[in-house]
């Protein structure tokens, strides 16, 4: 695991949750860039790779994961990982409260994730709000708002 400069716990202060950060190989990649920000709850489970650029702001009760965990088999469930693809957030991004951010996720610089969203395995561009279940850019952030 590779962490910046600083990760952040000036939020929330960690007073009734925790912060659950997983690098669960030896080959996982964890990595927090510089001015990362986050609040109480915050769960990461990296199989292959989560990277998490500099200067995002993170919510309360996120859940970032790469991987299924568990393969989708049911006679392979208990003794085969599932699927894993890296996640991707991008520099100054804003997670908002109770998001989940799955396997596969690429987040472009700039943009928003609203309360609540499930964002699945796709890439999303810079400078868009994203919202919903399962999340889609619902918004396009003009300079100067």
């Amino acid at each position: 695991m590779e962490t910046g400069a600083i990760l952040g716990f000036v939020m929330g202060g960690f007073w009734n949750s925790c912060c659950e950060l997983q690098a669960r190989y030896t080959d996982s990649e964890l990595i927090i860039g510089d001015d990362v920000l986050v609040n109480n709850g915050l769960v990461i489970v990296a199989v292959t790779r989560v990277e998490i650029q500099e200067n995002t702001l993170i919510g309360r009760n996120v859940q970032i994961t790469d991987s299924d965990a568990h393969n989708i088999d049911p006679s392979k469930r208990r003794s085969c990982l599932g699927e894993s693809k890296p996640v991707i957030i991008g520099r100054n991004v804003w997670i908002g409260n109770n998001v989940m951010i799955l396997k596969g996720a690429c987040i472009g610089d700039n943009s928003i994730i609203g309360a609540g969203s499930v964002v699945t395995g796709k890439k999303f561009p810079s400078n868009v709000i994203i919202a919903g279940n399962p999340a889609k850019v619902i918004k396009l952030i003009e300079p100067g708002q």
